[in-house]
């Protein structure tokens, strides 16, 4: 799911097991669904992160900027000053500096827009289906390398994201919410690298129109 997860907390949370059985689904319907996920309006979100790969762990601070539909500016600092990243999104294209730094700290941007409670399609994704289990939906997109990546709604709620190939769990992605439903925590378990992520979030508030240069690195 990412190059560094997200994840925390003593105990990794586990995917939850839909009780059903997936049924194909078009594209435009996971699209649809999709959609109903994206930010409502322009924020400024202040973030707590810390992340441990079993060898190192390290934490710090940063700031989220969304603006709707697609876009997303993410600072990150590493404590006590010792480096800083930033991450662009908007639309399909990406920005980041320093890339190496952002490539260990933050996940790709599916899983980034993930972390903040938004589906995006990843790459390459050539199947798309449904189950239903109860109030909750589980939809399913296969890519060509037959690797699959599970979203978890309940509504248009974003619950977690769950990737998998051949049933073997990659990572998991679980989101807590407030009373208010907007996320406060998202934690990501890497499988494969054993590693662990986790942000909280320390406020939020609205925003109006960001500066241009907010969607500019400085270099």
């Amino acid at each position: 799911m990412a190059a560094a997860g997200l994840a925390g907390g003593c105990h990794a949370p586990r995917p939850v097991v839909p009780s059903g059985v997936f049924a194909p689904v078009p594209r435009e319907a996971f699209a649809a669904a999709a959609a109903r996920t994206a930010p409502a309006r322009r924020e400024l979100l202040r973030i707590r992160w810390r992340s441990d790969d079993g060898r190192v762990s390290v934490s710090g601070s940063g700031a989220v900027r969304l603006a709707p539909p697609d876009s997303v500016r993410i600072d990150v600092a590493v404590r006590l000053g010792v480096a800083r990243g930033t991450m662009i999104v908007a639309g399909d294209s990406v920005w980041a500096e320093p890339a190496d730094l952002v490539g260990q700290l933050l996940p790709d941007r599916f899983a980034l827009w993930a972390a903040l409670g938004v589906v995006r399609v990843p790459d390459g994704v050539n199947g798309f289906e449904l189950l239903e289990d109860g109030g909750r939906r589980f939809w399913r997109v296969t890519d060509g390398g037959r690797q699959t990546t599970t979203f978890e709604l309940r509504g248009d709620t974003l619950l977690g994201v769950t990737r998998e190939r051949a049933g073997t769990p990659l990572a998991h992605l679980r989101l807590l919410r407030g009373p208010d439903g907007a996320v406060t925590r998202a934690q990501v378990t890497d499988y494969e690298r054993r590693a662990r992520f986790e942000v909280d979030v320390a406020g939020r508030q609205p925003s109006e129109a960001f500066p241009s240069e907010v969607w500019r690195l400085r270099s």
